[in-house]
């Protein structure tokens, strides 16, 4: 059992890692002032306690070489243009080992050692193949792994590998690890390749690599405007967290597993081969997407100076806080029904496309739409749906009796004939589309880099680009 000590910069990097408890887990390789040393994209470059003295990246900020101390120790990664692993190479001195990626199928040296399936890996066996298969539990941990040895028709299990984990990632040690007739197989906790060698013990998620020894991972998380943890894992709760790639921690979304369950094939997730696959792949989505609509409370017009980001994000958490809660409420309730498509960001709105057949409506800054919903200030639908916005950045707390409710009640009553006219003349509706195209109007006018303040100003208050006159000292 560890009991590690550890220490940050005023930037959350770690740089010192103590362990007063024990020899195993932690592998407590030097007592330095600095024993993790960081480049200027967060990106860590040494490890002291596993001899690592240097780590250099390419531009996806993914390792390309790990160099260790002593004669000729390192580690080379090779990689597509959108970082997919192509190829490992470890040097040990004189030693060379080689393995190569091709989607499932894993070769070393040149010759096919495996590739995996739904259901586990398959290996070449003289001129045949042996079926290794694997029980995984509920965050996707390979806990046992087995085969059936028998030369009959009755079948007769053999059990290859047993691995059991601390909720970080760390194997037990002392009565798991015996390998019976078979590979000592990489792919372990979360269902993740672990690189072992030369000491290095991480594990390979895609977008990072995770060190389960400290619970950490080594670079800043890509996602990280959204997830507001740049290093740590999955908000220190494993035991219902994953992480499917290395940017978003998830929790197996219920409704997206028996979305993708019952799915037709013709509409499967990307990459996904099977029905059981295909769920955990949309319950993925779904959790990523979750986590999207948390980060959209913090979103912004981009084209806005900094002053009228401000004053967006005040309106939003005060003068509009009913409308954001709502409308934040009713966001990851859509979600968790496993309605929507996507989640997008579009001048301080959070878009959600969805599987709703009644067009779209808008809480505070939350846009729910149907399928035909486009997070671009150039649609027609985008730009009404932001009027409804402007007019709860306007109201406050008023918009959702004076518009929201009233435009509700009368979408129903116009859509079953019992009210006439256009829709779009009633007074929410015919505000809210001069509201948008007015303001996305008056905003394509401004200059690309406006300054601190300038002299756009509409009527609401998170619209200012300046400080409104009763907010101005006098």
């Amino acid at each position: 059992m560890d009991d590690l000590t550890y220490t940050y910069d005023t930037g959350n990097k770690l740089t010192k890692v103590e362990d007063i408890a024990s020899l195993e887990g932690f592998k407590n390789g030097a007592n330095t002032p600095t024993e993790y040393t960081y480049d200027p994209n967060g990106n860590m470059l040494s490890d002291a306690n596993k001899a690592i003295t240097n780590i250099t990246y390419n531009h996806l900020n993914l390792p390309t070489t790990v160099t260790f101390s002593g004669t000729n120790k390192k580690i080379d990664y090779f990689y597509d243009a959108v970082g997919t692993k192509l190829k490992k190479v470890v040097t040990d001195a004189s030693s060379l080992i080689t393995t190569e990626y091709a989607g499932n199928y894993v070769y070393e040296g040149g010759a096919l050692q495996f590739f995996n399936t739904a259901e586990g890996y398959v290996e070449p066996k003289g001129l045949g193949w042996e079926y290794v298969y694997q029980y995984k539990d509920h965050l996707g941990n390979v806990r046992l792994s087995y085969k059936d040895i028998s030369l009959t028709s009755t079948p007769s299990l053999q059990i290859v590998e047993e691995n059991n984990y601390y909720p970080f990632g760390l194997k037990h040690k002392g009565y798991n690890n015996a390998i019976a007739g078979g590979r000592d197989h990489k792919y372990k906790y979360n269902g993740k390749e672990l690189n072992d060698e030369l000491g290095l013990d991480w594990y390979d998620y895609g977008a990072r690599n995770y060190m389960p020894d400290i619970g950490r991972w080594g670079v800043h998380d890509p996602a990280s405007d959204i997830t507001f943890d740049p290093y740590g894992y999955v908000y220190n709760n494993p035991v219902k967290l994953i992480d499917e790639n290395g940017e978003f921690p998830i929790l197996s979304g219920i409704g997206g597993f028996f979305k993708g369950l019952f799915s037709s094939r013709g509409s499967f997730e990307p990459g996904a081969e099977t029905r059981l696959g295909n769920a955990f792949r949309t319950a993925g989505r779904y959790e990523k997407q979750a986590w999207q609509i948390v980060g959209g409370l913090g979103t912004t017009d981009k084209n806005k100076s900094f002053g009228g980001k401000v004053l967006q994000l005040l309106s939003r958490f005060t003068w509009e806080l009913p409308n954001t809660v709502a409308g934040f409420v009713t966001a990851e309730s859509t979600n968790v029904v496993a309605n929507v498509n996507w989640v997008d960001f579009e001048a301080g709105a959070t878009v959600l496309n969805t599987d709703y057949i009644f067009g779209a409506f808008t809480l505070g800054s939350f846009i729910i739409g149907d399928a035909d919903i486009k997070a671009d200030r150039n649609d027609e639908d985008f730009r009404h749906e932001y009027g409804h916005y402007l007019q709860s950045q306007t109201f406050g707390v008023g918009y959702l009796p004076g518009f929201a409710l009233p435009s509700v009640v009368r979408a129903g009553l116009w859509n079953i004939g019992v009210i006439g006219g256009e829709y779009e003349d009633f007074y929410t509706e015919n505000d809210a589309t001069n509201r948008g195209n007015n303001y996305f109007k008056k905003n394509d006018e401004v200059k690309k880099d406006p300054p601190f303040i300038d002299k756009t100003t509409h009527n609401c208050l998170g619209c200012y680009n300046e400080l409104p006159p009763w907010l101005k000292l006098n």
